[in-house]
């Protein structure tokens, strides 16, 4: 994954780890209600309603869904090991996948390698907010210690900050598009977003949408699309409209990717729907936070979007204005001169923004982003779809239009679902 992993491993010419076959039976969440939270499906997708104090919501999140999905939270350490896997199959190109040599790098890996860097991540816990300390703390009490530990919960939401991507990784890559009020046919933006991740055949399974109602007036109801157990926020709206998606950045050219001082990436973005009303907001509030890592974060209002460039030291920002806006993998402002072509990331952007030319008069409804997203969507080496995730917002309306992939194909090709955030806050 990042910068530690390879200082390690190194040490231990580590082999090839295949990944996990799917399971026979496809996992759905199953209904239920526990305190002022509620566990639902809207036309087949999963919705947890949250409402209460950090305590109260990570409590109903343990109970409601975590229990449910304890094979999730083995992915952190699966993707650690296939991380290992690609950079030693590179190293290595003579071993056998299945051979003895395989068995032994594996163990050594998972007993040796694999709690460095799970303490390294858990060191973060004493950035994150208050709030959420709490809320972790009662989710993994709620789940048990039969589905998580708190500690392994808290190395999770620590883990994806820690160093920075080395060559040698496994796909991934993030796709957004925005549409200007002017060339939307719903007279608003549209925040379009694609979240490609490799899955090892069972992360997309555990997909859910969270919906967080606030109890406090100075904090904003907000949704946030994730899994069970990730306190942060990687894509999301709040009430106000604030939209929100994060992307992985190929290679920044920055001194400083990791501040063991700084807040995760996700908490951060979580920070910004529950404080902000803007993308004025979001920036100010970025500015005055110590960060963890390096992120670009895709942020619309209901007036239009920007792509706010982090790293630990600075923040550079992207303004779209009137026109069509685009973000993959890799920083435009703050852009690595020696970056070269990963997982498509170039090619991702040309395609969307010639999708989109600027000065076209063709106006874009909610299905044409759709198209336009289908079209970048990322594949791994063998042609599986990656795109466990796709999106397109709202803002004006507070409404998502959304798909999570089902591992036949990808989560761009099926019939969006739309749900209507306002009406599931209460406003």
């Amino acid at each position: 994954m990042r910068g530690l992993f390879w200082v390690v491993c190194a040490s231990y010419g580590l082999s090839v780890l295949a990944p996990v076959a799917p399971a026979a039976e496809p996992f759905r969440y199953r209904a239920g209600e526990h305190g002022k939270g509620k566990l639902t499906h809207l036309d087949g997708v999963p919705v947890l309603i949250l409402q209460g104090s950090p305590a109260e919501m990570g409590e109903q999140t343990g109970v409601l869904a975590a229990r449910q999905a304890k094979p999730l939270f083995d992915f952190p350490r699966d993707y650690f090991l296939g991380e290992c896997a690609t950079e030693f199959r590179r190293t290595n190109p003579t071993w056998p996948e299945q051979g003895a040599q395989f068995k032994l790098a594996l163990g050594a890996a998972e007993l040796t390698l694999w709690p460095l860097v799970q303490r390294k991540a858990a060191r973060l816990e004493a950035n994150f907010p208050a709030a959420y300390r709490a809320e972790l703390k009662a989710l993994a009490d709620a789940a048990g210690k039969g589905v998580v530990s708190h500690d392994r919960l808290v190395a999770s939401n620590g883990l994806f900050d820690l160093g920075h991507v080395p060559q040698a990784e496994l796909m991934r890559g993030c796709s957004s598009l925005v549409i200007p009020p002017r060339l939307s046919a719903t007279k608003g933006v549209l925040f379009g977003r694609n979240l490609d991740f490799f899955h090892f055949g069972y992360l997309h399974q555990y997909s859910l949408l969270m919906v967080y109602r606030s109890d406090d007036p100075k904090k904003h109801s907000f949704a946030s699309a994730g899994f069970p157990g990730l306190v942060g926020c990687v894509t999301g709206m709040n009430d106000a409209g604030l939209t929100v998606a994060s992307h992985e950045v190929q290679d920044p050219d920055t001194a400083t990717p990791f501040d063991p001082k700084g807040v995760p990436f996700a908490m951060t973005h979580r920070r910004v729907l529950e404080e902000c009303a803007t993308v004025g907001d979001a920036l100010k509030l970025l500015d005055g936070m110590e960060r963890a890592s390096v992120t670009s974060l895709v942020v619309a209002d209901t007036e239009g979007g920007a792509v706010i460039e982090v790293t630990p030291e600075t923040l550079a920002v992207r303004r779209f204005k009137d026109k069509p806006g685009v973000c993959t993998n890799h920083f435009c402002v703050m852009r690595n001169p020696n970056l070269k072509e990963k997982f498509d990331t170039f090619k991702r952007f040309d395609e969307l923004t010639q999708s989109t030319p600027a000065k076209g008069v063709e106006v874009f409804g909610v299905g044409d982003v759709q198209k336009r997203l289908h079209a970048v969507r990322l594949f791994d080496d063998k042609k599986a779809d990656l795109t466990i995730q796709t999106f397109v917002f709202e803002p004006a309306e507070r409404k998502v239009h959304l798909r999570f992939g089902d591992g036949n194909g990808p989560a761009t090709a099926g019939k969006l679902t739309t749900v209507d955030l306002a009406k599931l806050w209460g406003k």
